[in-house]
């Protein structure tokens, strides 16, 4: 999920999740939960997410969904990973005719 800092967006992520356990059944592994932060956020401001959330600091470069997810310009070399798995999907396809 992407949010700004605010309490009130901290607040309002707590009570979706909660409603998401509640409804679903499921439980949230905070120990797999990270978020990261911009720049411009204080430390003071992540010490309090950290707090409320019971989530750690993460760090870009990181995947999500297979796709590295980072800042900064276009880095060819953070697609390696994909662009062989695509490579390898079209080569399977390829001896099945």
């Amino acid at each position: 999920m992407f949010m700004n800092a605010s309490f009130n967006s901290i607040n309002r992520l707590l009570d979706f999740l909660h409603n998401f356990e509640i409804v679903s059944g499921l439980s949230l592994n905070k120990h797999k939960c990270f978020f990261i932060a911009s720049n411009k956020v204080s430390n003071a401001r992540i010490v309090v997410i950290n707090a409320l959330t019971s989530f750690v600091q993460g760090q870009l470069t990181i995947k999500y969904l297979g796709i590295p997810l980072f800042k900064g310009g276009k880095k060819s070399f953070l697609f390696d990973d994909l662009i062989t798995s695509v490579k390898n999907k079209l080569l399977s396809w390829d001896s099945n005719f």
